[in-house]
């Protein structure tokens, strides 16, 4: 246990007010990085995982599977995945912003269903959205970081 007078405590404070802003940046940004994790997950699982189970996208039809020669779902272009932008924003304030994007359209397309520019109706495949699995995982990186920041022992007392 750490014994501060009022001055060394009024400077830890203060320190320990900038290392929260910069762990906090540094969570966000590791939560972003989870995020884009837990998404692309859902490429390889061919289903959303909401709450500890898969949701199974719509399996493709026998006609589909013989066009592409292979039955793996959202696999044979590969223009979802490069549609993802990750952005990493320059400080302003103090503060870094992650962000994560696809392009709107055709990410709409295959997460919510529809017609493609072919007029074929394309089934809805969802791999983004609200997920509690993704939430506690974040949670979890805040959690951590918050504690380790301010997991110390201290008491105020003059000597």
């Amino acid at each position: 246990m750490a014994n501060y007078r009022p001055k060394q405590f009024a400077q830890h404070l203060r320190s320990l007010a900038k290392s929260f802003v910069s762990d906090m940046n540094d969570a966000l940004m590791d939560s972003a990085i989870e995020a884009q994790n837990h998404f692309d997950e859902s490429f390889e699982n061919e289903g959303f995982n909401d709450g500890g189970h898969v949701e199974p996208w719509e399996p493709l039809s026998k006609r589909r599977i013989s066009e592409k020669g292979h039955g793996r779902i959202l696999k044979d272009t590969g223009r979802l995945k490069r549609a993802r932008k990750r952005r990493i924003l320059p400080p302003s304030n103090g503060d870094r912003i992650a962000r994560i994007s696809y392009h709107r359209e055709y990410a709409a397309l295959m997460n919510y269903g529809g017609l493609n520019e072919e007029d074929r109706h394309v089934p809805a495949r969802k791999f983004i959205g609200t997920s509690r699995v993704l939430n506690r995982r974040i949670k979890s990186i805040l959690r951590t970081r918050i504690n380790r920041l301010f997991n110390k022992n201290f008491s105020i007392g003059r000597r």
